[in-house]
């Protein structure tokens, strides 16, 4: 059967770069997938579950308002909401205030926190990691952390963790704010950092959160059900949203197996390596990736891809639309819009063959380079249908027998290369007509897959 990627409108826009971060006007036709429908839909029904203020013990019973070192009231207080349980449920409220915390708080199956609004602060004093798995022979289940401000306070290094949990099923983690009052610790991949880490995780939700001064946000497969959705990321210090597995970290029951992710909605500037990364980490031996879909995010200001999708060879089910990007150039450095690479090639004697497609893009460098690639395929072949490269030195590049198949009013770019309709440049830099996938590719009245 044959396996397929999708990829749809990706947009590098153009530069509009504020000194806050970059806020875009969404596209008018980019709304939420299939909100109204059956609540059968996997993507509707991950996360822990409600809050139940009826029952939420308040720090403010146990802390002063402004503690610069609350950690033993911190524990006062979760040992009390622990108590008052009569199902194993946690409802910690915390209705005001400034907590510094030390050691980090331990999470709980249970565990439900809400504050009353973002100008609650808790603070590490430490350097630790402000929530943390601690246990190691328990599966955490619902897990719920939302309406805080999280201030790691000064950490220079990508330490600067506040959410870090391995194996866990049913967590949410919105509208939440983390930021560093050190400000951003530098301008350098070396101090990339990522504010929420989760490792083997299911039944996640990950929404309206802003991360600023560094920080990403991640979650490192095996993963099922993973919902990333409407976050603000911005001056991301390394990569803003990775969803990838490495070789050799499975289930318990030995496998690799990432499946049904949905990145949505979200907006990401300055990242300083990608934008959004899916797929594997090193070469993906044993792994499988399958049923990821990215639609609707902005991307802007990256010097090295928008949004890189590194797959392994047992990979099938992507979709990737509506993503507006915009590349920064830096010289001597490569960057492109979108790459998709698979870590083992394909081979042409099975049935299993990764194609993409790409749908309606429109890709865009904020000044011309030849260091800009607007779509980079790399062993795998792609459908091309509709897209539209601007400001870029190559329009679409192939490499290591990838093929391409680019529909008549494919590409148009301005003041630069252009690798037209009907044709790719290969290393050999020799150009030649591309139709060997025609009776592969959609026609022209091919409309996005709904999903999933």
């Amino acid at each position: 059967m044959l396996t397929r990627l999708f990829v749809g409108l990706s947009s590098l826009w153009g530069v509009v770069a504020l000194a806050c971060g970059w806020l875009g006007a969404p596209l008018a036709s980019a709304q939420h997938i299939d909100l109204a429908s059956s609540p059968e839909q996997w993507y509707q029904r991950v996360g822990s579950s409600d809050f139940d203020m009826q029952r939420a013990v308040d720090i403010a019973d146990y802390c002063g308002p402004n503690e610069a070192d609350a950690t033993s009231c911190v524990l006062e207080w979760i040992q009390a909401a622990t108590a008052a349980s009569t199902d194993g449920t946690v409802h910690l409220f915390a209705s005001a205030g400034s907590y510094g915390v030390a050691g980090g708080i331990a999470l709980q199956s249970g565990m439900h926190l809400r504050c009353a609004s973002q100008d609650v602060v808790f603070r590490s004093l430490d350097q630790q990691p402000i929530f943390a798995d601690r246990q190691t022979v328990d599966v955490l289940e619902d897990i719920l952390v939302e309406g805080c401000a999280f201030d790691t306070y000064g950490e220079p290094s990508r330490t600067a963790t506040v959410f870090l949990v391995d194996r866990a099923t049913g967590v949410t983690f919105r509208n939440n704010r983390i930021f560093d009052s050190g400000g951003l610790p530098c301008d350098s991949r070396e101090c990339r950092r990522d504010y929420t880490r989760m490792f083997r995780v299911q039944d996640v939700l990950i929404a309206n959160n802003h991360f600023s001064q560094g920080g990403g946000l991640q979650v490192q497969g095996p993963g099922r059900r993973v919902v990333v959705r409407d976050n603000f990321l911005d001056f991301v210090s390394g990569v803003g949203i990775s969803l990838r597995s490495r070789a050799g970290e499975n289930w318990p029951d030995g496998t690799n197996v990432s499946e049904d992710y949905l990145i949505e909605g979200n907006t990401i500037g300055n990242p300083l390596t990608y934008g959004i990364a899916v797929g594997v980490l090193g070469d993906g031996s044993g792994v499988t990736t399958r049923r990821v879909t990215l639609l609707n995010n902005t991307i802007v200001g990256t010097t090295a891809q928008c949004v890189g999708a590194r797959l392994p060879e047992h990979a099938a089910d992507f979709f990737i639309g509506n993503t507006r990007c915009d590349v920064q150039t830096r010289l001597g450095e490569y960057c492109s819009g979108i790459h998709l690479f698979q870590t083992s090639g394909v081979d042409p004697t099975n049935d299993t063959d990764l194609r993409g497609t790409l749908f309606r893009n429109h890709i865009e460098s904020n000044t011309f380079g030849f260091g800009v690639a607007g779509i980079f395929i790399d062993s795998l072949d792609a459908c091309l249908i509709r897209n539209t490269v601007r400001n870029a030195g190559v329009s679409v590049w192939t490499r290591d027998d990838a093929k391409a198949y680019l529909d008549e009013a494919s590409l148009a770019n301005v003041g630069g290369q252009a690798w037209g309709a009907g044709q790719k440049r290969m290393d050999s830099d020799e150009e030649v007509p591309l139709d060997s996938l025609s009776g592969e590719c959609p026609g022209p009245d091919f409309l996005a897959p709904a999903y999933p």
